[in-house]
């Protein structure tokens, strides 16, 4: 659990930053413009961290528990939707440039992203369903999986 709030800490430091952290100049030359120290920055960051890891665990172990998987064509889905978000459905991009934007966008770590997003989404429309069950309980009440509860994406 530390690793995971360390890199929580890293993660909020390099969004917080504008991704200024990725070398140490340009995270000194951040915190000078903002007039505090990195320790400073981490410790107020701690208590978000904390929460965030938290809620990710809890997450991951209802995923499991219930199964929920997101699937590589959702995903590709997901890719799609955005390449059409960005330049719009009708934008009249087609063939090889679409092939050489998607390539741009459908990179191992925007995979991994959006693969989270989804499962995070997913994962909480079954808690929603869980949550919005009747006293009497439907241990039958189907499942979320991949792209139930997703529409917030």
């Amino acid at each position: 659990r530390r690793v995971l709030f360390r890199s929580e800490i890293d993660s909020m430091v390099d969004r917080e930053s504008n991704h200024a952290s990725h070398t140490p100049e340009e995270l000194e030359k951040w915190l000078a413009q903002i007039g505090r120290t990195e320790e400073e920055v981490r410790d107020e960051m701690r208590p978000v961290a904390d929460i965030a890891v938290r809620r990710a665990l809890v997450l991951g172990e209802l995923a499991t528990l219930e199964g929920i998987a997101v699937e590589e064509a959702e995903v590709d889905a997901e890719v799609d939707r955005m390449l059409d978000q960005f330049f719009g459905a009708g934008s009249g991009l087609e063939g090889d440039q679409k092939l050489q934007f998607r390539a741009m966008f459908d990179t191992p770590d925007s995979r991994a992203s959006i693969r989270h997003q989804l499962m995070t989404s997913a994962t909480l429309g079954r808690l929603v369903e869980i949550a919005s069950q009747d006293e009497a309980g439907e241990a039958d009440a189907p499942r979320a999986r991949g792209k139930i509860g997703r529409a917030h994406v």
